[in-house]
């Protein structure tokens, strides 16, 4: 584990890491998500969250696959996005930005959260949130 991030979790589903006041999340390449795997990768970033209190998050979907409907309708709830007081999604490519935009006004996630195809601007929406809140 690097030095730079306090807490770090790299599996065979997820990338997670604090650092600078952010949960950084990011998918393995080409998962595939059911509801399983959406609760495990909740259960994950709880275990660093609950470390600190709420931590606003950059998830990084750009290299994310398929989504299982179930999974997208659960990743919205109050119950997977505990501790969470903002999320930066962070996507590369227009068929993911339709199918994050379409997430967003779905399922209507509880916290404020926003697409971002730019990492910097993202990091900079979340630290701009942090100072307001």
């Amino acid at each position: 584990m690097p030095e730079e991030f306090e807490d770090h979790i790299n599996n065979e589903i997820v990338n997670i890491y604090f650092k600078d006041r952010v949960i950084y999340a990011s998918y393995q390449p080409k998962l595939a998500i059911d509801l399983e795997i959406a609760k495990k990768t909740s259960m994950y970033r709880k275990q660093i969250s609950q470390k600190r209190g709420d931590m606003p998050v950059l998830a990084d979907i750009r290299n994310l696959g398929k989504v299982s409907d179930e999974a997208r309708e659960w990743l919205a709830t109050d119950e997977a996005n505990e501790l969470i007081p903002a999320m930066a999604i962070l996507t590369n490519n227009p068929i993911q930005k339709l199918l994050a935009n379409f997430y967003l006004m779905l399922s209507k996630p509880s916290m404020p959260t926003r697409l971002f195809t730019d990492k910097d601007k993202a990091l900079r929406w979340l630290k701009l949130y942090l100072q307001q809140n």
